[in-house]
């Protein structure tokens, strides 16, 4: 565990990393109106669910080689960080008041499904 623990937190370190870079230049597109908010939510919800499927497609054929394949798996989980920018955000611009709420109940939902599903297959 001590031999492998920095290579296990990477990803995680690298979505923090890259979830506070985008979420500023969100920021700073939608405040300089570059973009609007609709359109900065779902652009980067888009590089949040691209980049990843693009850095697992990589990793898959790297091979057996073990640093490309650690380093595309953990900027798959990195640039995963962009959806905090995208979705994540839209319930604060629905509801600022009941974001909380409103994350609650969707998440509620969305993990009801794992539930469901392995009735279904």
């Amino acid at each position: 565990i001590k031999q492998n623990a920095f290579v296990s937190a990477l990803p995680y370190m690298l979505m923090w990393l890259f979830a506070l870079g985008i979420s500023s230049l969100a920021d700073y597109i939608i405040d300089h109106n570059y973009l609007s908010r609709n359109v900065s939510r779902k652009l980067f919800n888009s590089v949040g669910l691209l980049l990843p499927a693009l850095f697992l497609i990589l990793a898959g054929y790297s091979g057996c080689n073990v640093t490309p394949t650690v380093l595309f798996l953990a900027l798959a989980g990195g640039t995963n960080g962009a959806h905090y920018s995208g979705f994540m955000s839209t319930h604060i611009d629905m509801s600022p008041n009941f974001a909380g709420t409103l994350l609650g109940i969707t998440n509620g939902f969305a993990n009801i499904m794992g539930f469901l599903a392995p009735w279904f297959t």
